[in-house]
């Protein structure tokens, strides 16, 4: 059902891949000498070895049986390490070329601590290069040209690409470019002023208008979410301790990401028919099964829920509230729900699985994923966050709850991470039947970027940190 529901993007590689906070990142003589390290390891069926470089700030995301099992089927599988080489150095991260006995070559991801420990780790295929170049308005003549080419056409190897769409702001100036088509085989180039679905990237906006609830004394981050909901609902608690309004924008709620009869549809528009009276009889069935708070879930109907207590208190519809305490003080025009007859022109078509997806429609939960923009306008949003001259947008990126395993943070809306190199990294991914995007800013760096795609089978988180990586590497060299 992955096409289904909104998916929560972090920062990951593949099977296995994390970030602690504020790592060492090791220089290229010492990463080498790990991947041989690890090289001579899993030739020797020594996996317990390779677990045993794990970082220890790291150790919680890379359990150890998990772990040694995933490598000792990469070894079943594939036999002995024959060669390797470096691919790209990224500083944070180094990409290595992995043949294999039984003719296969991988990409080994490492983000090296020391000589002896790593902090991240990956193996994912290596694509083969396109035979025919993917159009794009690229015009390669700055260094910021070559950087985002560069992630762009390691994205667009996956034969499965439509169309891309990448915007970057770095120290207040703007940068767009757009590859690939509009829809599969079209020939036509999207633009930076041509609507995507922004999917999840939509609970950002509905954490900084939670915030600015707060502000203007409409909620309390504390609340009984019960407070602002018709009807009874003793079930919306667990021992005692209700849901509160922050554990809706957290997803700390426990309360369902979808109703099975979203789960279960078979429609490619799923959430069309679910209404806010809908969503509200599904809370009455809902059953905690742990204190809310205490850890996180994924849930769109919580931040759905969430965005229509906003509407309710303001008496203002979700895209009204948009309007006025977004798109108004950021400058943008083209970040809305319901686009004009003009504007439909503009939208690209979404693709799974090589065919259009239709457009998705979420009366019900609106604030869960509901928006649609541009790279112009995504753009604008990225530097009004990166700016934060904004209380309500101050207050959504400050830190509401932290994993007590894991380096997981939330803010209000926000996915808070802190870089290897120290960096503060704060964004959120977004999907949808036909759509993958992505925000992120990195605040000290000046530096927001966005990408959205037209195709939902390729995620482009690894774009996204391929451009940061180049830009912090260049800025501040190890």
């Amino acid at each position: 059902m992955k096409t289904k529901i909104f998916v929560l993007i972090l920062f990951v590689f593949c099977a296995f891949a994390s970030f602690p906070v504020r790592a060492q990142v090791a220089d290229l003589k010492a990463a080498i000498e790990l991947k041989e390290a690890f090289v001579t390891n899993f030739n020797e069926a020594n996996f317990k070895a390779i677990h045993a470089m794990v970082a220890d700030n790291s150790k919680s995301d890379f359990p150890e049986e998990g772990f040694t099992n995933f490598l000792k089927n990469q070894f079943s599988q594939k036999g002995k390490i024959t060669a390797s080489e470096l691919m790209e150095d990224f500083g944070e991260v180094r990409y290595f070329r992995l043949d294999f006995e039984k003719k296969i070559s991988l990409q080994l991801s490492l983000g090296v601590k020391s000589a002896k420990e790593f902090y991240s780790f990956g193996l994912s295929g290596i694509q083969p290069k396109r035979e025919k170049p993917v159009i794009s308005d690229n015009p390669l003549k700055n260094p910021m040209d070559l950087i985002v080419d560069k992630a762009a056409q390691n994205y667009l190897r996956d034969l499965k690409t439509v169309g891309l769409s990448i915007g970057v702001v770095k120290d207040g100036k703007f940068y767009t470019y757009n590859y690939g088509e509009t829809e599969k085989s079209n020939g036509q180039l999207p633009t930076a002023d041509s609507f995507y679905e922004i999917g999840s990237i939509t609970k950002t906006f509905t954490g900084i208008l939670l915030a600015q609830a707060v502000l203007d004394k409409k909620v309390k981050l504390d609340d009984d979410i019960r407070k602002y909901l018709d009807g009874s609902f003793p079930n919306l608690e667990f021992q005692g301790q209700s849901i509160t309004i922050k554990d809706l924008s957290t997803h700390t709620s426990g309360i369902p990401s979808a109703p099975d009869s979203v789960e279960k549809s078979d429609s490619g528009d799923p959430w069309a028919n679910f209404s806010r009276e809908q969503l509200l009889e599904e809370m009455h069935r809902v059953k905690l099964e742990r204190k809310p708070g205490e850890n996180v879930a994924y849930s769109n109907s919580a931040v759905g829920l969430l965005g229509n207590i906003l509407e309710k208190v303001y008496g203002l519809s979700y895209e009204k509230l948009v309007e006025k305490f977004i798109n108004k003080p950021a400058k943008m025009k083209e970040t809305k729900i319901n686009l004009s007859e003009a504007e439909t022109k503009r939208f690209v078509r979404g693709h799974n699985k090589d065919k259009v997806a239709p457009p998705w429609n979420l009366p019900g939960v609106k604030g869960a994923g509901a928006l649609r923009s541009t790279t112009n306008d995504l753009l604008k949003y990225a530097q009004w966050n990166i700016l934060a001259k904004n209380k309500a947008v101050q207050m959504a990126q400050k830190l509401q709850w932290q994993s007590p395993a894991t380096t997981f943070r939330m803010g209000l809306g926000w996915i808070l991470y802190t870089t290897p190199s120290g960096f503060q990294k704060v964004s959120h991914s977004g999907g949808t039947g036909g759509f993958r995007t992505y925000c992120t800013i990195y605040p000290q760096l000046k530096l927001g970027i966005t990408v959205m795609s037209n195709n939902s089978d390729s995620e482009p988180n690894l774009v996204v940190d391929e451009i940061y990586m180049q830009i912090a590497k260049n800025d501040h060299p190890h």
